[in-house]
């Protein structure tokens, strides 16, 4: 009999633990809507949640199967919590009907994050291959204009936009530093100009993202912090573009997070309207990143989005095609 009672008490102790964990996780996932709209050098109380966001869902999704199973009294937490949180799942996990894709007079679009790679002949070979319009490399550090064959192309530190089409104008972006890194060129697609931005935002180090626990967090908070700021600049240069936008790169940053709503709220995210399933972009696979970015003008048609899955750098290639006119 009281090994029964006592069965009885370990049993209500572990559900009211459970409970609370569960509590606990769907608070969480429901402060990551708020972690879009609370700027980072203001309160950095909610800087991990954006990158912890697709954890969360799994863990609530784990309590509302586990409540459903053995008791359906405390299912509704993660339910509710789960239901609330899909505008922000959508970022993450969209799902997009397949439709028939014309490519004619469409034009194509790259984005590499090289990670300071030194093997030059096998990316020039790459991107060759590739035969796309436009090429928006970050974190280059070898000279590769004069061995492609992309005619036009404009450069500042690393972050290199290399074009088949004529370039009209290039611009540096903001207050440059080693790391925040952004250029836009105005190019001359078949008598349509598009401004196409090109985009390196700073990690913890120079030498990884700042998903690596080991940095200091003094570091990540001010990666975080500027990049925000840089962040508006490129707003600035949006709004004031006299041509349709694309823009590329990489942002360091998950999509549930401040910085990329400031883009987000100017611009479509192209896998977000034209893929389905997880966009990974980094090569870690447990941590779940999606750092690089391809975003459009919503007067812009895009006309796909794809993940090369090519191991030469931790950021795996993305690349689209546009319909401009």
């Amino acid at each position: 009999m009281r090994a029964k009672k006592n069965n009885t008490l370990f049993t209500k102790i572990l559900y009211q633990i459970i409970l609370v964990l569960n509590c606990i996780t769907a608070v969480l996932l429901l402060c990551a809507y708020l972690t879009r709209y609370i700027n980072p050098a203001e309160n950095h109380s909610f800087v991990f949640i954006g990158i912890s966001f697709p954890y969360l869902i799994i863990f609530n999704l784990i309590f509302l199967f586990f409540w459903i199973y053995w008791t359906k009294k405390y299912f509704w937490i993660s339910l509710l919590a789960i239901l609330l949180s899909i505008p922000n799942i959508k970022l993450f996990f969209p799902i997009n009907l397949q439709t028939e894709k014309d490519f004619s007079n469409a034009i194509s679009v790259m984005t590499y994050n090289l990670d300071s790679i030194n093997n030059k002949d096998l990316i020039i070979n790459y991107i060759k291959s590739s035969n796309c319009d436009v090429i928006c490399l970050q974190d280059c550090h070898f000279d590769i204009k004069q061995n492609s064959i992309y005619t036009h192309s404009f450069s500042n530190n690393g972050t290199i936009t290399l074009s088949k089409y004529p370039i009209l104008r290039n611009k540096i972006i903001g207050n440059q530093t080693d790391c925040n890194n952004s250029i836009y060129s105005d190019i001359d697609y078949k008598g349509n100009r598009v401004r196409i931005f090109n985009c390196d935002f700073s990690s913890a180090s120079k030498d990884s993202c700042f998903d690596h626990f080991s940095i200091p967090i003094h570091k990540i908070y001010a990666a975080l912090d500027g990049h925000q700021e840089h962040a508006k600049e490129i707003a600035k240069s949006i709004n004031a573009s006299p041509y349709k936008v694309i823009l590329c790169g990489n942002l360091n940053e998950s999509p549930i997070s401040y910085t990329y709503n400031i883009l987000y709220k100017k611009l479509f995210d192209v896998f977000v309207e034209k893929e389905s399933g997880l966009g990974t972009t980094y090569d870690k696979k447990v941590y779940m990143l999606r750092w690089d970015y391809i975003f459009c003008d919503k007067r812009i048609i895009p006309v796909d989005y794809r993940k090369e899955k090519v191991d030469f750098s931790l950021h795996y290639p993305l690349i689209c095609s546009f319909l401009i006119n």
